[in-house]
């Protein structure tokens, strides 16, 4: 991989690590206050993973 691609796949590993821990935090009865910042993870990680695989990313993680 040309420039810091490198990056990108440690912050996707990271966000799926993310996305499994909220994930237990969804599906066990917790008070709401930890769904709800579970919840916002949880989006927050997919939109993470979203914006890292986009065209531009990849633009910017070139080496010209």
């Amino acid at each position: 991989m040309d420039g810091h691609g490198w990056s990108r796949l440690v912050l996707t590993g990271t966000s799926f690590f993310g996305l499994l821990i909220s994930f237990l935090g969804l599906n066990h009865s917790l008070p709401t206050a930890f769904v709800v910042v579970s919840a916002l993870f949880f989006v927050l990680c997919l939109l993470l993973v979203f914006f890292l695989w986009r065209k531009d990313s990849s633009t910017y993680l070139r080496v010209n």
